[in-house]
């Protein structure tokens, strides 16, 4: 899908058979994972992390099965929850590591004194 394709409304959308109590992960994904790129997208996923996200969400959608409606609306409804849940696991690992690496103190590789304080600590420290 382009990323600026938004899904349209119109879109059929598989509805279960009659007699089944809810979706598998498989018709669940083929009926919803067109839109599901662009659900994290909106959610604040990196362009470059979709595909690992989208993978996250189908797991979590294999550990949840059993509490997906059958109906399509509600069914919808927790993929986007499933979906939003994974988004912000993301969202907060990032943050995460973005501040871990700021706290690290870089160096000058060319500056000699600073090199050398740095061998003379190590030194110390074996």
């Amino acid at each position: 899908m382009p990323r600026d394709e938004r899904p349209s409304p119109s879109e059929p959308v598989a509805a279960t058979a009659p007699g089944e109590s809810g979706w598998s992960a498989q018709t669940l994904m083929n009926a919803f994972g067109k839109k599901l790129p662009w659900w994290l997208r909106k959610m604040g996923v990196q362009d470059n992390e979709i595909e690992d996200a989208f993978q996250d969400v189908f797991i979590e959608v294999l550990n949840e099965q059993n509490k997906i409606p059958a109906d399509n609306k509600s069914a919808q409804e927790e993929l986007i929850r499933l979906a939003s849940r994974v988004a912000c696991r993301r969202k907060r690992a990032a943050q995460r590591n973005e501040r871990h690496v700021s706290d690290v103190e870089t160096h000058d590789p060319t500056n000699r004194e600073e090199w050398i304080a740095a061998r003379m600590l190590w030194a110390e420290a074996i």
